[in-house]
């Protein structure tokens, strides 16, 4: 059945809300979290933000470790840099230290993203990996309607995560929503947010930290709130194919030659670290 699935979605429209005209939109935030290992990449990320973010743009944010926000800063004086421990307070940046070690600053991106309602006042923030660069028009919110991607990169340790946040049996979803961008609805991010608290009765990044056993359990904010989404917002959202290659990024990459150059189904492509 899953397999169905995915090949029906294969089929989609990749960019199902590329057309809607008149839909009465407010322009969309756009963050992307920055680690040491995205400064190479950062400018073509931005510049396929620039050409193929379809509807209206308001802020721009990067989010990103101290020693890296003075050089973003100059770099990018259009863009507002975040300090991620603005946004991540010191009992719980030292805790993820104490736990998770070198993988501590990845744990942090996750809460931080999750944190966008402190960040962005924005009805919708868009998401984007500063790895990953758009290299053809795509649109992620019209109206009420918004754009969930569907990957395939499923790991089952997600999923037990979800099922001891929500304190349900662990189902596996039909497509995973890891797709190196997503649009977070402030509202809905906070009712997820919300509905967290309320099951524990502790914040929920208590709350979630609770259920991260460091070997067993790792936390996906775009599977935690892509999979809430799917089930609480359906109605109002549209899911299509992610479209996404991976490649090492060569000298003189813009983003008009990685158009050109890629498989025209392609609409993003990712320069992860470890390729």
């Amino acid at each position: 059945m899953r397999a169905a699935r995915l090949a029906a979605l294969q089929r989609a429209d990749p960019d199902p809300l590329g057309e809607i005209r008149d839909s009465g939109d407010t322009a969309v935030d756009v963050v992307l979290p920055v680690g040491p290992r995205d400064t190479e990449i950062v400018d073509l990320a931005l510049d396929g933000v620039g050409a193929n973010l379809r509807g209206p743009i308001g802020h721009i944010y990067c989010i990103a470790p101290q020693p890296l926000c003075r050089a973003l800063t100059r770099r990018y004086p259009h863009v507002s840099v975040v300090d991620e421990n603005d946004v991540c307070r010191p009992p719980v940046r030292r805790s993820l230290e104490a736990t998770y070690g070198d993988r501590a600053g990845w744990m942090m991106q996750q809460l931080v993203t999750l944190s966008l309602p402190e960040i962005s006042s924005a009805a919708a923030a868009v998401v984007i990996d500063a790895d990953t660069v758009l290299v053809r028009p795509r649109r992620f919110r019209a109206g009420k309607k918004t754009l969930v991607l569907a990957a395939q990169e499923f790991h089952v340790s997600y999923y037990r995560l979800l099922s001891a946040v929500w304190q349900q049996p662990l189902t596996l979803p039909y497509f995973s929503c890891i797709a190196h961008q997503m649009c977070f609805v402030r509202d809905d991010l906070l009712s997820m947010r919300g509905a967290i608290e309320g099951l524990w009765g502790v914040s929920w990044v208590d709350a979630l930290l609770a259920c991260c056993e460091p070997e067993s359990r790792v936390l996906s904010e775009y599977e935690l709130y892509g999979q809430w989404r799917l089930h609480r917002a359906a109605a109002a959202t549209v899911v299509s194919p992610m479209r996404n290659a991976a490649r090492r990024r060569a000298p003189g990459d813009t983003v008009r030659s990685l158009s050109e150059a890629s498989p025209r189904g392609t609409y993003s492509i990712s320069f992860h670290w470890y390729l």
